[in-house]
């Protein structure tokens, strides 16, 4: 990948620096969760008028279990006014982590939870298709009404029937 967004860049950096054997995809989750169960935490980091060391404290406190590499991460994105695009730095880390480990990163996004069984069917269909092992984040979104929508890169395969609905009122539009 020759030009990396400045997301892309960090999750890559973070992944890399992360001590063998730590899950980097659990760090942000736990991440995300503080944030979520923190409200206050986040207009906190992105004050300009907050000394550094002060953001430090506060997330040193506010996560106690995240690796040092991951409290910088986010004082980071806090000291660059980023941290409304966690979320989209959650999926960048699940694609480095994945290509760390020369896999795929596909994030599946279904109308109803998939089993253990139907990930692990669908990785393996996947990895089969693409000649490479395949790395899943499955997500529900009931509006899909039906089905799923695979995304791996910049292709996305939409069997869902919010997609086929959609398909179907584009082609009777003239």
């Amino acid at each position: 990948m020759a030009n990396k967004t400045p997301l892309q860049a960090y999750a890559t950096a973070f992944v890399d620096t992360l001590p063998e054997g730590v899950d980097a995809i659990g760090e942000i989750t736990e991440l995300l969760e503080t944030i979520n169960n923190v409200p206050e935490l986040s207009p906190y980091l992105e004050d300009p008028s907050i000394t550094v060391e002060d953001k430090q404290k506060a997330l040193t406190i506010a996560l106690p279990n995240v690796q040092p590499e991951t409290r910088n991460l986010l004082l980071l994105l806090a000291n660059e006014e980023r941290t409304h695009e966690l979320k989209s730095l959650s999926n960048r880390v699940q694609e480095a982590s994945a290509a760390k480990e020369d896999r795929m990163f596909a994030k599946v996004t279904s109308a109803i939870p998939l089993t253990n069984e139907e990930v692990t069917q669908l990785a393996s269909a996947l990895q089969k298709r693409l000649n490479q092992p395949i790395l899943i984040d499955a997500t529900v979104d009931k509006t899909l009404l039906g089905g799923l929508q695979v995304r791996i890169g910049d292709w996305t395969f939409d069997a869902s029937l919010q997609g086929r609905l959609h398909r179907l009122k584009q082609s009777l539009t003239i």
